[in-house]
């Protein structure tokens, strides 16, 4: 039997893949210190400075990084 968006095992496949991309993920937010990286990026970039001449801030740094920082 056939549902209106494919194969009975449609749902079950992307189930999986969406597994395997979160996996990956997961295993990132435990290797890499992403707070950390992200100082380091305005450390040596000066990213969130003050600006002297106005303007827009930058958007920061952290939000930039995966969505999974605490």
């Amino acid at each position: 039997m056939r549902n209106r968006t494919g194969d009975l095992f449609s749902r079950a496949r992307r189930e999986e893949k969406l597994v395997q991309f979160t996996g990956v993920l997961d295993r990132l937010e435990h290797l890499v210190d992403w707070v950390g990286l992200a100082a380091a990026v305005n450390a040596a970039t000066g990213r969130e400075a003050a600006r002297p001449q106005g303007g827009r801030l930058p958007y920061p740094t952290a939000v930039l990084t995966p969505c999974f920082v605490k």
